[in-house]
């Protein structure tokens, strides 16, 4: 009997790593995927037809995955099942109440059970890694000629380069997620190297791809990373340099709703410029500086309004009239819903709190 348990101990040993495995594939493939198709010029590795087939498969295994953990006597973490139950009700209504839906939320239920058990350090490597090579295939690719170059005008101020990438800013954001990527899952790299990455980073955004949201973010993150650094070097009686580091912590946390209340006050200033017929105004002339990006989240509200589940938004960037929702946070509000939004920031908060303090833990 002894030797029939431990024989059925090591196979289902052997069958959580296999599926370990092929769960970190299916992740690696869909995270190049999508990330290939919606901001490269490469377009998507796997058409349609092949994408539908690895949804099916990749959801197969994450549904074994999570039945071999449960059955195992592994107690779950909590915040684990409640991304299960986000990824769920978000693909419910979705479906079900709105008649269209993003191929890329049909993966967020999927990668949830998978992740269940998963060390987080683990799941933000293979992020990073994934984002990097893309970054540096594109880049080799435009220099060789396989994908476009996009270089465009800039205002008289020179020529932009996307390197590959569908837009400038579409690689100022990518630079700017490989570096939060990379500061998250290799702690022990210390501060100090994510500020002169961020610098660096932020000089050629500048420079070449003449990303103002990117050299933007990507100085911001250098910033932090010296505020850190700093305080982590100062003499010990000086206590309050514990609360530098812990109200840096709270404004990173909680970064994704502090940002969204940013754009609404933004928005609305214009707004009121707006109705009052001030083209002069303050926030007319900080539009214009930043590309039209508080005129269209103020069309799009006008048009459209925010509604809990969201609803379809149409955007034109060929002929007829301009309307394109650069801004992530409003095209959140009103495309996906107040539902989706609240989900995707209670994730977002979830992730910097329990994440950031066991890496931070991990480098010391």
């Amino acid at each position: 009997m002894k030797a029939l348990k431990i024989q059925s101990d090591m196979a289902k040993r052997a069958a959580q790593i296999l599926l370990q495995l092929l769960y970190y594939g299916c992740l690696i493939l869909f995270l190049w995927n999508n990330t290939m198709g919606e901001a490269t010029g490469f377009g998507y590795l796997l058409d349609h037809a092949a994408r539908r087939i690895f949804w099916i498969v990749f959801f197969g295994i994450s549904a074994l995955k999570l039945i071999l953990y449960l059955t195992s006597g592994e107690r779950p973490k909590r915040e684990s099942l409640l991304l299960i139950f986000f990824g769920a009700w978000i693909l419910l209504i979705r479906t079900q109440w709105n008649g269209f839906l993003d191929e890329t939320f049909l993966y967020c239920p999927v990668i949830a059970m998978g992740a269940v058990g998963e060390d987080e350090g683990k799941l933000l490597k293979a992020w990073f890694w994934v984002k990097l090579l893309i970054i540096l295939e594109c880049y080799a690719g435009s220099m060789i000629g396989i994908i476009p170059y996009l270089v465009s005008g800039n205002g008289g101020l020179g020529a932009d380069h996307a390197f590959g990438f569908a837009h400038k800013n579409t690689l100022g954001m990518e630079l700017f997620s490989v570096l939060i990527l990379g500061w998250c899952a290799f702690p022990k790299k210390g501060n100090l190297l994510t500020m002169y990455v961020g610098i660096l980073g932020a000089m050629f955004c500048h420079r070449y791809v003449k990303s103002d949201t990117g050299t933007l973010m990507l100085a911001a993150t250098a910033a932090a990373a010296l505020m850190l650094e700093i305080a982590e070097h100062l003499p010990a009686k000086w206590t309050w340099k514990v609360s530098v580091g812990k109200w840096l912590g709270y404004v990173l946390a909680w970064g994704y709703f502090l940002c969204t209340l940013i754009s609404v006050l933004l928005v609305r200033g214009y707004g009121t410029e707006e109705k009052n017929a001030n083209t002069e105004g303050f926030f007319h002339k900080l539009n214009d500086h930043l590309h039209r990006r508080l005129e269209f989240p103020w069309k799009g509200l006008q048009t459209y309004g925010i509604h809990f589940l969201g609803q379809r938004v149409e955007m034109n960037t060929g002929e007829g009239a301009y309307f394109f929702l650069d801004n992530s946070y409003y095209y959140l509000l009103l495309h996906f819903g107040v539902g989706i939004w609240l989900a995707i920031g209670i994730v977002s908060v979830w992730m910097m709190v329990r994440i950031g303090p066991v890496q931070m833990a991990e480098a010391k």
